[in-house]
């Protein structure tokens, strides 16, 4: 199983193609992926995020 340790699902740039950008991911055999928070008051949309996707 890979493990993306870095990307940044929350990046506004992502937020219409999010769930396609997962999908593809996932696809391609990337099995968790750890986004990180640039700041703290990004936190919640991490979580919502994080609690969106099991991946």
């Amino acid at each position: 199983m890979l493990v993306d340790s870095h990307c940044h699902l929350d990046f506004p740039d992502f937020a219409e193609e999010r769930a396609a950008i997962v999908a593809r991911a996932k696809a391609a055999g990337v099995g968790r992926m750890v986004t990180i928070s640039t700041r703290v008051k990004r936190f919640q949309q991490i979580l919502e995020i994080a609690e969106t996707f099991d991946e």
